[in-house]
């Protein structure tokens, strides 16, 4: 027989109410009774009914994430700022790799969905799709991540990746170098293109000739970047 909340404020000789404030971090419990009644909780095995739970509140306190590329560090940066602030508002966090997969952001979506997540932050493929329509006009709250959206009440956060491009060639024209790679993606995003932006915006500030600037396409592994980084600074010069 499953372990209740009853049966925790019994061997504590507590009140129900306290062990349940208690097991969801609220205010007005101290914190000896709040370690004690985890202590319990833990000792005698102690379970939520959380699908019980989420049917009376509404609430899962999930949150659904859906990324382009699980072992890129950018993504695990922003998983680690989004997790850490979840768990503040004591939040738990569903991840999904697309892969940059069309199709698997398309399940991977409707799979958060169909768990109830509270809320969704998602990388999409491409600016604008069925799936963000789709989610604007439903009840659930979320955040784009890494594009800007051309959608009405759409929330997005997004790095300015064409000044942040052009602060970084500024700052290797000024040291002395003319000629610069870019080693970017084969595939075509808003990112990629912002940053070539913003390093012809530099190149033109310094009035050097943009054939100066090389474009290099490379696949998604870091490894690929590696060898390529490592092949071109083998040449002495004004290369980078």
């Amino acid at each position: 027989m499953s372990v209740t909340q009853k049966d925790i404020a019994k061997r504590l000789g507590i009140s129900s109410m306290t062990v349940s404030r208690a097991l969801n971090n609220q205010p007005n419990v101290n914190e000896k009774t709040r370690n004690l009644v985890l202590q319990t909780a833990v000792k005698l095995k102690y379970l939520p009914n959380l699908i019980a739970k989420s049917l009376k509140s509404e609430k899962t306190n999930t949150l659904g994430v859906v990324i382009t590329d699980i072992k890129n560090p950018f993504f695990a940066d922003i998983v680690g700022g989004i997790e850490k602030v979840a768990k503040e508002h004591n939040y738990g966090l569903l991840l999904s790799n697309t892969d940059y997969d069309l199709d698997a952001e398309n399940r991977l979506i409707y799979m958060l969905l169909e768990k109830r997540v509270d809320g969704l932050l998602i990388c999409p493929l491409q600016k604008k799709s069925d799936r963000l329509t789709f989610l604007r006009s439903s009840k659930i709250p979320f955040v784009v991540m890494n594009y800007s959206i051309n959608l009405r009440n759409c929330n997005y956060v997004i790095s300015d990746n064409v000044y942040g491009a052009f602060l970084v060639v500024d700052h290797l024209i000024k040291r002395g170098y003319k000629e610069i790679y870019y080693i970017c993606k084969t595939t075509n995003s808003p990112t990629r293109e912002n940053r070539i932006k913003g390093c012809e915006k530099a190149f033109k500030k310094h009035g050097l000739p943009l054939n100066k600037l090389k474009i290099i396409y490379c696949n998604t592994k870091i490894k690929s970047f590696y060898e390529i980084t490592k092949e071109k600074i083998k040449f002495k010069g004004n290369r980078i």
